[in-house]
């Protein structure tokens, strides 16, 4: 019993410091985004509020937290040095959230005229002031993986506007956002780590990350069923398709794209996808995507950053939304 309670504690302990960490390194970046647009952007003050106002400020910056993660795993001090990179990471996810938002509604969103571009081109110019900490060779190394992002960030767009109608699609998708896996290699560049470790941070990112995009959509069903509404045919769905009873599979095939469904619909799919053990399909997967990153993991040093890379994954497995679906399995 007391091992038990134990290890509840240190699981708490544990949370809440990585939400901790997450809003410390948050408290970093967001000002240093916002002050640097402020001061690069004072003659065309319509853009610069239209930058600031899409700018993901009240968030706790994840995948800019990551990078100070894998940066200290490897032995990084001083973490504050890198926010320069973590900034330039997040803008990237501010700007790719800006093409997602625009491309996934019906009414273009007014606000949205340059396509989140600006926040690229941004980034680029915050990883010149890394110069005055870090070597040349590890700035290149950093522009390489932006670069990089940027070609894998497109290659999953492109199949995504496509469209996906089976597994291997799907997984191009995911693994072209995965977004973890450049983050994680950009802070082991910048903490000096060896070519060994930023090879094998990457792969750890490239699982969380690829875990992270299948349990959103998995998840998904717990929040108003975005991509189904949208028609996106997503991991769950696609098995669903293939596994669920004939009555379930043509009640989902009547629904799916359909914009405007019924909180009795909304049940209805949500009852079918519980009942059919899909969502723990999806959790599954992620699951067992998060096992190979772990693995690779535990070659690190055992440390505070470490574990926060850990703990990380855990979302793909507990989280309110998983939950929230729970109340909908059969009585």
């Amino acid at each position: 019993m007391g091992t038990s309670r134990e290890r509840t504690k240190q699981r708490w302990e544990l949370r809440n410091e990585y939400f901790e960490t997450l809003k410390e390194t948050a408290s970093f970046v967001n000002p240093y985004v916002e002050n640097f647009i402020e001061t690069h952007f004072q003659l065309f003050p319509e853009l610069k509020s239209l930058l600031l106002g899409r700018y993901r400020s009240g968030k706790t910056q994840l995948r800019s937290s990551s990078v100070r993660f894998s940066y200290e795993t490897v032995g990084g001090k001083d973490w504050q040095k890198i926010v320069p990179a973590c900034a330039a990471v997040t803008l990237r996810e501010t700007g790719y959230y800006c093409l997602d938002d625009y491309f996934d509604s019906d009414a273009k969103p007014e606000d949205l005229p340059l396509f989140g571009f600006p926040f690229f081109s941004i980034s680029y110019g915050i990883i010149s002031e890394l110069g005055n900490s870090f070597s040349a060779e590890q700035v290149k190394g950093v522009l390489r993986e932006l670069y990089m992002l940027d070609e894998l960030c497109g290659q999953g767009f492109f199949v995504e506007q496509e469209g996906m109608d089976n597994e291997t699609q799907y997984m191009k998708k995911v693994y072209g956002y995965n977004f973890w896996e450049q983050a994680l290699r950009i802070g082991g560049i910048l903490g000096n780590g060896s070519s060994e470790d930023v090879e094998k941070l990457g792969e750890i990112g490239k699982n969380i990350g690829m875990a992270i995009i299948i349990a959103n959509d998995t998840w998904d069903f717990a929040k108003g069923l975005e991509d189904f509404r949208l028609g996106k045919r997503t991991l769950p769905i696609m098995w669903a398709m293939q596994n669920v009873e004939s009555r379930d599979r043509d009640t989902l095939e009547s629904l799916i794209g359909q914009k405007h469904l019924s909180e009795e619909e909304i049940d209805e799919v949500r009852r079918i996808m519980v009942r059919n053990s899909v969502i723990e399909y999806g959790k599954e997967r992620a699951n067992g995507l998060c096992s190979v990153a772990l693995a690779l993991l535990s070659s690190f040093p055992d440390s505070k950053a470490r574990s926060m890379i850990e703990f990380s994954t855990t979302m793909t497995q507990k989280n309110k939304y998983y939950k929230f679906l729970k109340g909908y399995a059969p009585k």
